[in-house]
């Protein structure tokens, strides 16, 4: 999803956490030293890049969870009905399979990449 939508969809499923008191988790998602990708790649071959991780991360989660980009290299993923520490190891099962994962620029170039990502658990307030 693009941004907009990404923030519409993630606040109908935050709104839906606090009537139902369900455990709802955050994760966001940056490639690391992107700008480097660029470089060596060139534009394309960022995003190709970009292309790739989405991809990725698109397989990593479940339909009714909400995946989009922010923006740039930034990628962000709403879980709804899960709890910390189980939305810990969807985000490190995502995190390894980018790094499994290598991006070829047009010219056939390739590059290893890796993303850093944050977690939290949306409390419901009383």
């Amino acid at each position: 999803m693009r941004r907009d939508a990404f923030y519409h969809a993630a606040n109908k499923v935050l709104q839906i956490a606090t009537v139902t008191r369900r455990p709802t988790c955050v994760i966001l998602i940056d490639i690391d030293h992107f700008k480097n990708v660029n470089d060596t790649l060139g534009h394309d071959g960022g995003d190709d890049a970009l292309k790739t991780v989405a991809a990725i991360l698109k397989n990593s989660f479940r339909k009714e969870e909400i995946f989009g980009r922010l923006g740039g290299d930034e990628f962000a993923i709403v879980l709804p009905n899960i709890a910390l520490d189980d939305a810990y190891w969807v985000a490190e099962r995502a995190r390894v399979a980018v790094s499994n994962a290598t991006s070829a620029s047009s010219s056939g170039q390739k590059m290893k990449l890796s993303v850093s990502i944050g977690l939290v658990e949306y409390h419901i307030a009383q």
